[in-house]
């Protein structure tokens, strides 16, 4: 999937630069997406949450470049090193490619992180890359696998379709098109797996969620469950998870993309 040609405005006029990231602008489908890249190593797209890409997230990108990977941050909505949950909700409702409440649906918004994942392939030289989704994005990583480059999806607190007043079904509701699932569940073995990361009393990402991936996914899908009632295991909460904890998640997750990258 080939990206299209640029739009203005350019993404370096749209986006701030980040001490220790390089910024580039990734155009795709119209519109130009600001994509943050550090470190060396394989790649790892890693799709913010919500918030945006706040300082938490930033940080999140730091330690995993720290640890032989080159990471990309596209910048899918907000600014980066801000924090505005609200309004960003506000901006993605009015936004046809984000798939919210439907249940069985992939977003559209995939075919940019698809298009970026083949870009990320042939800039760091290494035929395979890690695909990290939290929060809102968090099911987006099962659909890049649609792609054979991306053999290290992690599945962080997916939070798609949202569950309203009155639809508890939806709890255990996928945001991935069925016969998408089907594909994916074609790719998986013994040497290619799914990691799930989230919070046990989770009630944005709740386990009947991880339910469904356990048993669409069967042994291949990893679900690492941290006791509590947060919600961002690896951003905004990750330093409120007790030691020895914290550095067991840290060493799974890392121990994870390098066995797959």
């Amino acid at each position: 999937m080939a990206p299209t040609a640029s739009i203005t405005p350019t993404a370096s006029e749209a986006a701030p630069d980040i001490d220790g990231y390089e910024q580039f602008p990734f155009p795709h489908g119209g519109k130009t997406y600001p994509v943050y890249r550090r470190g060396n190593g394989p790649g790892v797209c890693v799709m913010h949450e919500l918030p945006g890409m706040t300082e938490e997230c930033l940080d999140f990108g730091r330690r995993l470049a720290d640890a032989g990977f080159t990471v990309y941050l596209p910048l899918l909505f907000g600014e980066p090193g801000k924090s505005a949950a609200g309004r960003n909700f506000l901006r993605i409702c009015v936004r046809r490619e984000w798939n919210l409440l439907g249940a069985g649906r992939s977003s559209a918004v995939t075919a940019v992180l698809r298009g970026l994942t083949a870009h990320i392939r042939d800039e760091t030289g290494h035929p395979r890359v890690g695909a990290i989704g939290m929060c809102l994005t968090g099911g987006f990583a099962l659909v890049l696998m649609l792609d054979p480059w991306v053999t290290a999806p992690v599945v962080s607190q997916p939070s798609l379709p949202l569950v309203l007043p009155g639809q508890g079904w939806k709890k255990a509701a996928l945001d991935i098109a069925p016969e998408d699932l089907e594909r994916v569940r074609g790719r998986l073995s013994q040497d290619l797996n799914v990691l799930g990361l989230r919070f046990a009393q989770d009630r944005v990402s709740p386990a009947e969620r991880a339910e469904t991936l356990r048993r669409e996914l069967g042994p291949c899908f990893r679900d690492v469950v941290v006791e509590g009632d947060r919600h961002a295991v690896l951003t905004l909460h990750f330093q409120d998870i007790p030691e020895p904890r914290r550095s067991q998640i840290w060493a799974e997750l890392v121990g994870f993309l390098q066995r797959q990258l």
